[in-house]
């Protein structure tokens, strides 16, 4: 929201919200709750007492669980914007440091989603494979180059000789012009015309 024009209804929409609830207002993170036994439901409340003092938590409820419902749901508020960096790393933070703990001695599990945790994974995923796209990239187009040439050897002298070229560009000019410029100045020494002899009748 924070890219669309100010006169956008939308924007004008998400800054308010943002000023007057706090920046991470607009998008929380979403725990999904496994409690199926009373014992699970009395983690999920101690759960959510230790969320509130997380550093970079601004407020967590839990929605409560109607009778026979083993499912429930956290809010979980950050103080930050969602794209910001600081959500991110809370993000894992609860995955790794805070939720494993509330887990232990019990059978209740715990999934952190939302929006906002769904983008944070799809960037890690995406960035995580930008080598094998990369990769991927050069592949296709070595292919259409041996396509094209119909040949595996062209494509490849053609990536050394472009690789031996960019070398030699590097080189000074006066060895790539082999050392064919002059080492020291030019003197330019000047020639008098030859006297014209006379030609004597005898001669001929």
């Amino acid at each position: 929201m924070g890219r669309l024009p100010t006169t956008s209804t939308n924007r004008q929409a998400n800054d308010m919200i943002a000023d007057g609830f706090g920046p991470g207002f607009n998008g929380p993170l979403v725990l999904a709750v496994q409690a199926p036994t009373a014992a699970d439901k009395a983690a999920e409340a101690k759960l959510v007492t230790a969320l509130e003092q997380v550093d970079g938590v601004a407020s967590a409820a839990a929605a409560p669980i109607k009778e026979g419902q083993t499912v429930g749901v956290v809010s979980v508020v950050p103080a930050t914007s969602p794209q910001s960096a600081a959500t991110s790393d809370l993000i894992h933070h609860l995955r790794v440091k805070v939720i494993p703990p509330a887990e232990q001695g019990t059978s209740m599990k715990v999934y952190v989603g939302g929006v906002t945790a769904s983008n944070d994974d799809l960037a890690s995923v995406l960035m995580g494979k930008l080598p094998l796209f990369v990769l991927v990239i050069a592949a296709i187009g070595f292919l259409l180059l041996t396509v094209a040439f119909r040949s595996l050897l062209i494509p490849a002298v053609g990536a050394a000789a472009g690789h031996r070229h960019h070398r030699r560009s590097r080189r000074p000019l006066r060895r790539s012009l082999g050392g064919c410029l002059p080492a020291g100045p030019v003197h330019h020494h000047s020639r008098r015309p030859r006297r014209r002899q006379a030609i004597s009748p005898g001669a001929f």
